[in-house]
């Protein structure tokens, strides 16, 4: 079998982007929004991101630390540029 034809592992960075953007999908969802994020007209997307990030917390109820809400904006960013989102 060659390389071109083995299912593709998924990096650290793939898994933690794929997360990150079901959780503000899930949080999507809990604003009636059924849309996904790169559907969205900008400044919609603008105040639910601002929204999501305000609510962040752990399923304990403790505050995220500042690197991890930056790392979940990072995946939001990431999945935007897939899509060429402007």
């Amino acid at each position: 079998m060659s390389d071109s034809t083995l299912p593709k592992k998924k990096t650290k960075t793939q898994k933690k982007t794929l997360n990150d953007t079901k959780k503000f999908q899930r949080f999507l969802l809990t604003k009636g929004e059924t849309r996904e994020m790169h559907q969205l007209d900008v400044d919609i997307l603008d105040e639910h991101i601002a929204t999501f990030i305000l609510s962040l917390q752990r399923q304990d109820g403790t505050e995220y630390e500042p690197i991890s809400i930056r790392a979940i904006i990072s995946s939001q960013d990431r999945k935007l540029k897939r899509h060429k989102y402007s």
